[in-house]
């Protein structure tokens, strides 16, 4: 859209606004930790070589009361997994059947990890540009992306990576790796914003139902025209809110409005 700027649209199409491109979130994460469960390293290998799903902790923080540091939240994933080759398996002796036995029924704590998604803050100053400068080998300028961390997205980072090491040091693991560093925004692949949806077409680009404000047979239905980010995974909102747009195309399209 920005790179279908017009007469008509001089600041890129449906841009009235004046904010297409900004707002760009991503969820925060790769904090976290790794190791071991030494409880498990009893039980005899079941063969499954996989796992079925991993764990999630729903988001506990900004609940009932405001945490003092930061607002919003996070949630955590996490899993574990002990496969058919153990951690000594270089140091087992043998060959044949009894080496096979051996490898599958060896004492090994199984390794785990668990990590924090959470919510970036939607901030105007994130957000995508057209570098005219620069053009791409079909000779479009290419998008330019300055997207950063706010204070309060590490605030979060440094209170869910504690919680998590709380969490693992409680249930017995052994903590043998921590990621204290937040991955760079983009990093994690859930972009959304830069389209924002809204009611007033001073402060939003598309309006409640993914039209946009300008061009009134353009529908934009994916992750931009998120407000918010939450800590979940963004796909099954955007699928649902690309139903309720299109319900809303064929109304508008019998009613000759689009």
């Amino acid at each position: 859209m920005l790179n279908s700027a017009t007469r008509q649209h001089p600041a890129g199409l449906g841009n009235s606004s004046g904010l297409l491109g900004c707002y760009l979130m991503d969820h925060i994460f790769q904090i976290g930790v790794s190791g071991l469960v030494p409880a498990v390293a009893n039980y005899r290998y079941n063969y499954d070589d996989g796992r079925a799903n991993g764990i999630y902790i729903p988001k506990f923080r900004n609940v009932n009361e405001q945490h003092p540091k930061f607002i919003r939240g996070y949630g955590m994933q996490g899993g574990s997994q002990r496969g058919m080759l153990p951690t000594n398996l270089r140091q087992i002796p043998g060959f044949g059947a009894e080496y096979k036995k051996l490898v599958r029924e060896v004492k090994d704590a199984a390794p785990f990890s668990i990590g924090m998604w959470g919510e970036m803050l939607a901030r105007k100053e994130n957000r995508v540009t057209i570098n005219k400068e620069v053009k791409d080998k079909w000779g479009i300028p290419i998008a330019h992306i300055a997207c950063s961390h706010g204070d309060n997205e590490h605030a979060m980072a440094a209170d869910a990576l504690e919680s998590i090491k709380e969490m693992a040091t409680e249930a017995g693991f052994e903590i043998t790796r921590t990621n204290e560093r937040l991955a760079p925004p983009g990093l994690c692949i859930h972009e959304v914003g830069t389209a924002r949806m809204g009611n007033d077409r001073k402060t939003s680009v598309l309006n409640q139902f993914n039209q946009s404000w300008d061009v009134k047979n353009l529908f934009v239905t994916d992750g931009a025209c998120f407000v918010s980010i939450g800590c979940q995974n963004p796909t099954l909102t955007m699928m649902a809110i690309t139903a309720r747009a299109c319900d809303y195309i064929v109304e508008e399209y019998r009613k000759g409005n689009v």
